[in-house]
């Protein structure tokens, strides 16, 4: 049985498409996970979604994530400007230390999870440089 199928009580819940949409969004926790800060406007939502900036991403998720940050427009401004990349490098690499102690893992690479503080640094440049623009994604509010 698929995940939407819990959601979608009765085919007069959800017509295909919601369960389609359901079914692919629910298939992937990282984008769902994204999605969820993304969806909001909140202070803390909106730097939390800054935040995670500090983990490596994949090419496809790299573009969500810049599409959910260039579609906050102006309101996430401030929490841009505000990062502290070394802290959130740092705060990252406490992460996986953490993880990896409670799972037994002796020998985690935390450059496989965690981007380097110049790398943040720079990225954080080039989005709030993007925002103050005005750039937009079609779709991926």
């Amino acid at each position: 049985m698929m995940l939407a199928e819990y959601v979608c009580f009765s085919s007069e819940t959800c017509n295909k498409r919601v369960r389609d949409a359901l079914n692919v969004l629910l298939s992937d926790p990282h984008e769902l996970a994204e999605s969820l800060i993304a969806a909001r406007d909140t202070n803390d939502s909106l730097k939390m979604l800054v935040e995670t900036i500090r983990y490596r991403r994949d090419a496809n998720y790299h573009e969500s994530y810049q599409c959910y940050v260039f579609n906050k427009g102006k309101k996430i401004e401030p929490f841009l400007q505000n990062v502290d990349h070394k802290k959130l490098h740092e705060q990252c690499i406490q992460e996986v230390k953490d993880v990896s102690k409670v799972l037994g893992i002796d020998d985690a690479d935390v450059y496989r999870v965690c981007r380097q503080a110049d790398n943040i640094k720079y990225d954080v440049l080039d989005l709030l440089a993007a925002v103050k623009k005005g750039v937009t994604c079609e779709g991926n509010d």
